[in-house]
């Protein structure tokens, strides 16, 4: 059956989805599309099938279902043996559903085709300011999005992503990347950046900023990097990532108000050394 073939790259990446039938992918998939498909295999393979009769798979084999109706499943596949390929299986009833309004982002499972190439999803909002990117991360609702449009508006930072952010643990020095997972914030850019520093918010009275040892860094960064809630072993390979990552990478905690003086306070801490705050 002839295959239809759609191409992308983010986070230094490449992946190829390939299905039966043309696919109508979401905008924030459309935006990182590219015409410049390889010769070389991609990255990653997402083979799409629709019917579910003959799911079958191996005891080694990473598999999960997603609940559609009755005793209805999507099926999700990676085959051991480390060829970087995913079988998507669609019920057969929701294929003309399916094809043009997919909840890729919930399919794929990102987080773990990011894992082998050494990259995680952290809960945050990223700016471009300058060439380097300042990552601000929180719990939903503390203001990542409110300080990250302070920027924009303030210093005419580039926003890339509004709530995840893909970052690199590989290199002398960690990368933030714009990737297809935003959220409700729908901004989700094809542009990456070495990180500057990574900003948990609160929110407070004044401006006021600590600069976190490894140890606090850490907690902070994994409270908030996605993670599975039935997969130890995934969560527990997140670890030695996170650990590279606040290695090299200024954290500090942020209690800030949601105005323009928290940028100018921010601004002033980092370009002061660390020492002499």
């Amino acid at each position: 059956m002839t295959s239809h073939s759609y191409d992308l790259r983010f986070a230094g990446m490449r992946f190829r989805i390939l299905a039966p039938r043309p696919l109508c992918l979401p905008e924030n998939l459309q935006s990182f599309l590219t015409d410049e498909a390889s010769k070389d295999r991609p990255d990653w393979v997402v083979e799409v099938s629709f019917g579910t009769e003959n799911v079958q798979f191996g005891k080694l084999d990473s598999v999960k279902r997603f609940h559609w109706k009755d005793d209805e499943y999507f099926w999700r596949i990676v085959p051991a043996g480390g060829d970087n390929t995913c079988r998507l299986f669609v019920p057969k009833g929701i294929a003309d559903k399916f094809v043009i309004n997919a909840n890729w982002t919930l399919f794929l499972m990102l987080e773990r085709m990011l894992l082998p190439f050494d990259r995680i999803i952290l809960h945050s909002s990223a700016v471009v300011c300058d060439g380097q990117a300042i990552l601000f991360t929180a719990p939903s609702g503390t203001g990542k999005s409110t300080q990250a449009s302070l920027w924009e508006a303030c210093t005419g930072a580039e926003i890339i992503n509004g709530d995840k952010v893909i970052v690199s643990a590989s290199g002398d020095v960690p990368m933030a990347y714009g990737g297809p997972v935003a959220g409700t914030s729908r901004i989700f850019k094809d542009m990456q950046a070495p990180i500057r520093a990574i900003v948990y918010l609160h929110q407070g009275p004044e401006n006021k900023l600590t600069f976190l040892d490894r140890r606090r860094a850490f907690m902070a960064l994994y409270s908030q990097t996605v993670k599975s809630a039935d997969d130890a072993a995934f969560n527990e390979a997140l670890i030695p990532l996170i650990a590279k990552i606040v290695d090299k990478v200024t954290v500090v905690d942020y209690f800030c108000q949601p105005n323009a003086s928290a940028v100018e306070y921010l601004q002033g801490r980092l370009n002061r050394n660390p020492s002499e705050n």
